[in-house]
């Protein structure tokens, strides 16, 4: 026939536990997103995640240890030898374990990052390494090509070619990204862009400030389809001297922080008691409309 449609009997699938590059967070062969405000800590909250995993360090609160393994970061607006690197070495990363993404080379010459069509030049890179547990991508709205940010078509498309990456190669995809102007009182839909990258991410975490004290960050999450701890975490950050200077790194404090993250984005933006259910409908639909 034409057209067939495959199925596999549940009786044929061998159940398997998550594993996970920071237990409990960011789980392996998966794609994890943060998003935040600019200038909130989302690409030093990266570093962090590259360093941790590229020496095998303690994670916060529980201090497990994940397997030590490569990271890939791809970074398109940061700087590598004044921003990047500082931080990698505040943070106490083994730095020849981390990767900085620089251009694809190919038939037109050097360019550009495109994630809707690049997926193979990283497979090949995954192969290369041979033990890459982490690939940083900050931001993806950056590294989209031509694809509009706003189709949820394409969108969905792209992300379920890179879930299918993470599986295939028992890597952990986090991306960064950023949240819109809207006035949802749903963090969920304050993601730039279409709601598919959301969608398929199966964890997502926010990044913000704690509206009750300005010198602490949270660290919050907003949705997972893998895990059932939903508490935050907080963290400070410090300036270290290393060779060129100072840099920043992240402190995270000892305990989990009772606050969602639909409460955080209320608080900060002064509306959690300012906006009627129709308002947020209006939101919601608006938010699709725009997607079509």
């Amino acid at each position: 026939p034409a057209m067939q449609m495959p199925t596999i009997r549940a009786a044929d699938v061998k159940p398997q536990a998550v594993s996970w590059v920071w237990q409990g967070r960011i789980p392996l062969g998966k794609v994890t997103m943060i998003v935040g405000y600019p200038g909130k800590y989302k690409s030093l909250l990266g570093t962090f995640l590259a360093a941790t995993v590229s020496r095998s360090a303690s994670w916060p609160i529980t201090a497990d240890r994940g397997s030590k393994g490569s990271v890939l970061m791809v970074s398109t607006e940061d700087d590598p030898i004044d921003t990047i690197m500082p931080r990698l070495q505040a943070a106490g990363a083994e730095r020849a374990a981390v990767h900085l993404f620089q251009e694809v080379i190919d038939n037109g010459g050097a360019r550009s990052l495109d994630l809707t069509r690049d997926i193979e030049v990283l497979e090949q890179e995954a192969t290369c390494l041979g033990d890459l547990r982490l690939i940083i991508i900050d931001p993806i709205t950056a590294c989209l090509g031509r694809a509009n940010q706003n189709a949820a078509g394409d969108i969905r498309a792209m992300m379920m070619r890179w879930a299918d990456f993470a599986a295939r190669a028992g890597t952990a995809v986090v991306i960064l990204s950023h949240l819109n102007k809207g006035g949802s009182r749903q963090a969920m839909m304050r993601s730039t862009g279409s709601l598919a990258f959301m969608a398929v991410a199966r964890v997502a975490f926010l990044v913000d400030k704690n509206p009750s004290d300005p010198d602490q960050h949270l660290f919050m999450p907003l949705k997972s389809n893998l895990y059932t701890d939903h508490q935050g975490l907080s963290f400070s950050v410090e300036s270290v001297r290393i060779d060129a200077g100072l840099a920043p790194r992240l402190v995270f404090d000892s305990e989990p922080v009772p606050i969602t993250a639909d409460e955080v984005l209320n608080e900060t933006r002064g509306t959690k008691e300012g906006r009627t259910a129709l308002e947020e409908a209006k939101d919601f639909l608006q938010r699709h409309l725009a997607e079509e």
